[in-house]
């Protein structure tokens, strides 16, 4: 792949309207990273920009080694992501690790917390498509997101709810933090069934298509 045409892509992207970017340091052992930070260095301002953690990434290797989840690695990864992005903030942090214990979340959380209060990120999420996961994840102050599958294919309607929340029975008064929890975001992951809906599926894609589907863009904000 050709990292200048992938970085055309992107730019023209924001030309025509996408404002929200979506990679992952796994994604390229942080290549995809490294190209999207150059593609958007000058957009930063009127664009948000969304990555992942939870994997073991080896730049200088090129590997990604397992999953490392413990505090002192989420903050690697951070650090890592920063760097890489080529920026001093990070706009939605996710946990990439969907089938991680919904009981084991607390030092994620409390982990994610912190580095909202230091200024690296400002928000957090987690992509899983479990509702029991996303509830546990939603608890968190700055929780702003849930991502997970949603196309023509897979509706996952129990996962709409607010980040996967119960549902609050209508004679009962919601707690406080309700409308917070309310405003928690779904980010459709697959969107396109992976080229199914699109048609790309059993034909040759345009390099435009394979750019914009290999990289970012699951979904422009609003």
């Amino acid at each position: 792949m050709d990292d200048q045409e992938s970085i055309h892509a992107i730019q023209r992207a924001v030309e025509l309207g996408v404002t929200f970017f979506d990679t992952a340091a796994n994604y390229g052992a942080g290549h995809s990273e490294r190209i999207l930070g150059r593609a958007l260095g000058g957009h930063r301002s009127s664009v948000v920009i969304a990555t992942k953690f939870g994997y073991r990434v080896l730049d200088d290797q090129k590997l990604v080694d397992g999953l490392e989840v413990h505090p002192e690695a989420i903050r690697r990864s951070c650090e890592a992501s920063l760097r890489r992005l080529g920026t001093e903030y990070i706009d939605l942090f996710q946990f990439h690790v969907g089938g991680h214990p919904a009981d084991q979340v607390d030092d994620v959380l409390d982990t994610l917390e912190s580095l909202v209060a230091e200024g690296h990120i400002r928000a957090y999420g987690w992509s899983t498509d479990d509702p029991v996961r996303a509830r546990a994840f939603a608890a968190g102050k700055h929780c702003a997101a849930i991502q997970h599958q949603l196309n023509i294919f897979e509706d996952n309607p129990e996962m709409l709810t607010p980040a996967g929340a119960e549902p609050t029975p209508r004679e009962a008064s919601p707690p406080p933090e309700a409308a917070t929890r309310a405003e928690a975001g779904s980010l459709s992951a697959a969107a396109h069934a992976l080229g199914v809906v699109t048609s790309t599926v059993g034909r040759r894609m345009t390099a435009l298509e394979r750019r914009l589907g290999s990289l970012v863009f699951q979904r422009m904000s609003v």
